[in-house]
């Protein structure tokens, strides 16, 4: 079944699933399960040429969050931000990036913010390598249980104020052990990161070390647990 990708904003008016501007001349198609107002069904759902604007998924709790149930396969489209993406989407329970291009992507502010019922998460697809912000990114992702952020590169990071906060289900975050913190700049950039959540033994281990290795700003105070 396709569907046409609307503006929460306007739901009243465009009955939308979410927010994506593409940029003109570039389709894809994304995978997702939106729940109706009667069941849950399966949607590849065809990016259409909206005009020249900066690709984002802004959810911020607003329009149809509460319709996602899940990410397949989240696009190709030149995304630009992922700041508040899919903020409030409290119903989705699991995420895979798949086939994307996120390396013009500069913020993940907020980007699953309260997403309570996420279990997995796979996000070893995106290229952060632009990314400057994650800011509460994961912040009370309270059902969260396992999610890989291999191979993220967060030299270009400046916060991570709160990234992973009340993740209290967590069990498993692979790939934590190599992020880098150099390009933080202020000393409550680090605070709360891992507050009220939890990582294994051996990677938090390996993240010390790793950390330890690096030349951050002194005077940041990461909280684990």
């Amino acid at each position: 079944m396709d569907a046409v990708i609307r503006d929460p904003i306007r739901s009243s008016i465009w009955n939308p699933i979410l927010r994506v501007f593409g940029r003109l001349g570039v389709t894809t198609d994304f995978v997702w399960t939106v729940a109706t107002t009667t069941s849950s069904e399966t949607f590849t759902i065809p990016c259409q040429d909206v005009g020249v604007f900066d690709a984002n998924i802004y959810f911020f709790g607003l329009g149809d969050c509460l319709k996602v149930k899940s990410v397949e396969n989240l696009g190709v489209v030149g995304w630009l931000t992922f700041a508040r993406a899919f903020y409030g989407c409290s119903n989705m329970t699991s995420f895979v990036a798949g086939n994307t291009d996120t390396s013009g992507v500069t913020s993940l502010l907020a980007g699953f913010y309260v997403c309570s019922s996420l279990v997995s998460s796979d996000l070893s697809g995106m290229n952060t390598s632009n990314v400057t912000d994650m800011n509460q990114t994961f912040y009370n992702n309270t059902s969260l249980l396992t999610s890989n952020v291999t191979g993220w590169d967060t030299s270009s990071v400046v916060t991570m104020f709160r990234c992973w906060m009340g993740c209290s289900s967590l069990v498993d975050l692979i790939g934590v052990e190599d992020l880098n913190i150099e390009g933080l700049n202020g000393t409550g950039d680090l605070t709360d990161i891992f507050r009220s959540s939890g990582i294994p033994t051996a990677r938090y281990d390996a993240l010390l070390i790793n950390w330890d290795a690096q030349n951050p700003l002194d005077g940041m105070s990461p909280d684990f647990g």
